[in-house]
């Protein structure tokens, strides 16, 4: 009875590994099975040799490339073309105002976090108006470190490198420092970096998109974004800009109002002087 059990048992394991062996053939002869052992073979009539090379997609432009420079900002490409469309100020000064929206918008979205951590305080400012040099040269203006630092009365604004730079298109890196900000015994430095990218569409139209950087990383200032739209007005330009800055600092009610009513103020006397340069020639 062993002998007969024994047999049987044997027989039964002759005839699983007959069954795998026939299994595992079958799985080499299946084209494209992820555990086939042989190598794929050319079709006929397809030569032999390296892969022909495939042309990058073009550059685009006009309107495709405004899009493409405002990927992921349509909450600042729009607002921007808006404001833009209004009729500007009479005089040489820029008209500013507070973005509450946007404020309420950005504040929601970034409120667990995001870039230069979290952002507990918000100003989103917009100015607009004319001068008297033309989109090239007012773009040159906003972009020149010197002008930034003065504008904001930083304690150090450089250049820390370009990103790319092809005709039309450039993308530069910056640092600022804002060392004791604030008033009485609340005061901080604020270090963070930032990109610019410049768009030019043509000699009458510049675009230019700020970006938050986050190496180094930054100390209180945790956003730092906007767009800023040239495009000529006779013999000069009209200029909008919509700046955002965000801070992860949370004070007392009554202090964070304070505090929130001096970047306010930096802000507009950033866009005051920028103005009074273009005016100035320099």
């Amino acid at each position: 009875m062993r002998r007969v059990r024994s047999a049987r048992a044997t027989l039964g394991i002759r005839l699983l590994l007959l069954a795998l062996t026939t299994s595992a053939v079958g799985c080499r002869a299946f084209p494209g099975h992820p555990v086939r052992s042989s190598e794929p073979r050319l079709d006929a009539g397809v030569a032999r040799g390296p892969l022909p090379a495939v042309p990058e997609p073009p550059t685009p432009g006009g309107e495709d490339a405004v899009r493409a420079l405002f990927r992921g900002l349509d909450g600042i490409l729009e607002p921007l073309r808006s404001l833009h469309a209004e009729p500007g100020p009479a005089g040489r000064g820029p008209r500013m105002q507070r973005m509450r929206r946007m404020e309420r918008v950005v504040k929601a979205r970034y409120r667990r976090g995001g870039f230069g951590g979290r952002v507990r305080g918000l100003i989103a400012l917009a100015a607009t108006g004319r001068v008297p040099i033309a989109p090239r040269a007012m773009a040159a203006l906003l972009l020149d470190p010197e002008v930034e630092r003065s504008a904001l009365s930083a304690d150090a604004v450089r250049r820390l490198g370009v990103v790319y730079d092809v005709p039309g298109m450039r993308r530069e890196r910056y640092r600022m420092e804002l060392l004791r900000r604030g008033y009485g015994p609340f005061r901080f430095d604020l270090r963070f970096s930032f990109a610019f990218e410049r768009l030019d569409v043509s000699e009458d139209v510049v675009y230019l998109r700020y970006d938050p950087d986050v190496r180094p990383r930054p100390e209180h200032v945790t956003l730092f974004r906007g767009g800023c739209l040239l495009q000529r007005d006779g013999q000069g330009t009209r200029v909008t800009e919509i700046l955002i800055l965000g801070t992860d600092l949370l004070l007392l009610p009554p202090l964070q109002t304070e505090l929130l009513g001096l970047v306010e103020k930096e802000l507009r006397d950033r866009a005051s002087e920028v103005f009074e340069r273009a005016w100035a020639g320099r």
